[in-house]
């Protein structure tokens, strides 16, 4: 038996532990490199798409760049449920306390408010690849209308004036995507006053589909529409 001052047990006594004191020091490492994965900061979330006041609410004028344009992102995202806008609140509106409206929206469905059969006032008119812009008072076009229909939960969405001369979108099959044409609509709300009108995206902030965004702005009558179903 060796002394304890005996430089060969020193040695003997040090291999003996190396292994375990290899292991704590692993060990710490780990534990600092967890650490410091936890203290990492997160990247900050877009409040944009989380803010419920950016959607649904207050319309956005863009008086700098086009004055008297009105735009307004809509959630349209329900696959059952409807949502309704009107022109002259500029805003949706809650069609169960009966208030009035100008166009429901159901994902990338739109529909005009047709009263009933006898006062069916509203109109389209599709203004094919025409610019926005480019239109500065009520053009002579022809007013398309939905077909009427007593029971709106059974009406057909090919009779939507929105669904026609292509629809207001195309579709990307490759991606699956819809992306808003170039048409400008001239839309005749259930008061007469004309508006004219066009589909900006279908996609909020984060990509997710049903958001609808349009813009609007007052026309001056310096022409009426001819309705279509009159000619």
């Amino acid at each position: 038996m060796c002394s304890i001052y005996s430089l060969t047990c020193l040695r003997r006594r040090l291999l003996r532990f190396a292994p375990v004191l290899f292991c704590l020091t692993l060990s710490a490492c780990a534990e600092d490199l967890g650490a410091a994965a936890q203290a990492e900061p997160q990247l900050p979330v877009s409040t944009d798409a989380l803010n419920p006041e950016s959607e649904n609410a207050t319309p956005q004028a863009n008086n700098n760049v086009n004055p008297g344009v009105l735009s307004l992102r809509i959630d349209a995202s329900s696959k059952e449920n409807w949502v309704y806008f009107d022109f002259e609140q500029g805003r949706l509106v809650d069609v169960a306390a009966k208030q009035k409206w100008d166009l429901a929206f159901q994902r990338y469905h739109v529909k005009m408010n047709q009263l009933d059969a006898a006062h069916n006032s509203m109109g389209v008119a599709i203004l094919a690849d025409t610019e926005f812009d480019s239109i500065s008072q009520l053009p002579s076009a022809a007013l398309l209308r939905d077909e009427y229909s007593a029971d709106p939960k059974v009406s057909d969405p090919s009779t939507y004036a929105f669904d026609q001369a292509g629809g207001w979108y195309t579709y990307n099959p490759m991606k699956h995507q819809l992306s808003p044409n170039q048409h400008t609509y001239i839309v005749r709300s259930l008061e007469g006053t004309h508006y004219k009108m066009q589909f900006l995206n279908y996609y909020d902030d984060a990509g997710t589909s049903g958001h609808v965004t349009i813009r609007w702005a007052l026309l001056p009558a310096a022409a009426v529409p001819v309705d279509a179903t009159q000619q």
